[in-house]
């Protein structure tokens, strides 16, 4: 494994880049040190952690499977499955990085006739009989794959995003919620549903003043908590009293029912 790799001005001036999380750059940039001179490296959360922040205690492998699944939507970095074993690979290595001596390439790459991408949510059905597809950036409703199969992929990110936003209540800061899914969604399957759900709720109980923005309840994990439900308004002093009143003529209607029963 080099001990050097090449950062660019493209990469500081790119607006793909960009448009990432601030950590996620920064974690694409330490990423060039975990793979091989070829771009490639095992698939395991938990090494990439240990490799390339290893004194961030308050990071998971579940975090780092996150960060890699949104490089991978960004069509950045390959994930795939060779021989049972899960790699992963920098898309287009070589016009990053040109390693001088480079080690002997010794791990399969995403294009090998055998390998099988890996996708976000991907049934595990396989299309006998497929010709090799190219490598398609994203997760997008389309047929693809790398070697004598293909894989049925999952909607990309942004259209699932784009049916919760809809039912968000409060539409403010749509960049910052559109980042903060991409995190959250390779961590929790049925986010989308909870969105829907979350926002149905708001918009039926809560004045949109107090509904927090989806960017800040996604970062808070807030899917976890209760559902909003309306408060009821306190009783004012004349309802109370009604209320008083009420009470006192169904009492003494009681008792002259009772008093006729005897």
């Amino acid at each position: 494994m080099a001990k050097t790799r090449m950062l660019k001005h493209d990469l500081r001036t790119s607006e793909k880049v960009a448009s990432w999380p601030r950590e996620i750059r920064y974690f694409w940039a330490l990423l060039w040190g975990y793979v091989d001179d070829h771009g490639k490296g095992k698939d395991n959360p938990l090494l990439v952690k240990a490799d390339c922040l290893p004194m961030d205690e308050d990071l998971s492998a579940v975090d780092i499977d996150g960060w890699l699944w949104h490089l991978a939507s960004e069509g950045v970095l390959a994930r795939f499955t060779f021989d049972g074993a899960d790699y992963l690979q920098v898309v287009n290595w070589t016009e990053h990085q040109k390693p001088p001596h480079p080690t002997k390439d010794v791990l399969p790459s995403f294009d090998d006739s055998l390998s099988t991408r890996r996708e976000l949510h991907a049934p595990c059905m396989k299309d006998a009989g497929s010709t090799h597809a190219p490598f398609t950036s994203g997760l997008g409703l389309v047929k693809s794959g790398f070697g004598s199969g293909s894989v049925i992929v999952s909607s990309p990110p942004a259209m699932e995003f784009d049916t919760a936003w809809a039912h968000w209540p409060k539409k403010v800061e749509r960049k910052k919620a559109l980042e903060r899914f991409k995190i959250a969604a390779p961590k929790h399957p049925d986010l989308v549903a909870d969105i829907i759900r979350f926002g149905d709720a708001y918009e039926a109980t809560t004045e949109k003043q107090f509904v927090p923005a989806l960017g800040v309840w996604l970062s808070g994990e807030r899917w976890t908590d209760e559902l909003p439900q309306s408060r009821q308004a306190k009783p004012t002093k004349d309802e109370r009293a009604l209320s008083i009143i009420e009470q006192g003529r169904a009492m003494d209607e009681a008792q002259s029912r009772k008093e006729l029963r005897a």
